[in-house]
């Protein structure tokens, strides 16, 4: 089975984005978290209690939007296969 289960978002203004999402559509925070010592990155986590969106500092004057979306799968492997045969290709955080 193939379920998206995330979505992170490069935004420079997580707080205001985070604000957004909870009052449009009834998100629930349920994480902050940020490198320690640069709290100039903190991540916001909200959740719709199927779906989770990651909030993520963009660069300065870097671009936002959508940083990347993760599936949960029943088998890892066996769905890394699937996408390699689909002509995925692997990421640098792939192993090989």
């Amino acid at each position: 089975m193939y379920q998206i289960q995330h979505i992170a978002i490069r935004a420079h203004d997580n707080e205001a984005l985070a604000e957004f999402y909870a009052r449009a559509f009834g998100l629930v925070e349920v994480k902050r978290h940020a490198p320690e010592g640069r709290p100039d990155r903190l991540g916001i986590y909200l959740t719709d209690g199927h779906l989770n969106l990651a909030l993520i500092p963009a660069a300065p004057g870097g671009p936002e939007g959508i940083d990347h979306f993760g599936f949960k799968v029943d088998d890892v492997e066996a769905s890394r296969r699937g996408v390699l045969t689909a002509g995925g290709k692997p990421g640098s955080n792939d192993i090989p």
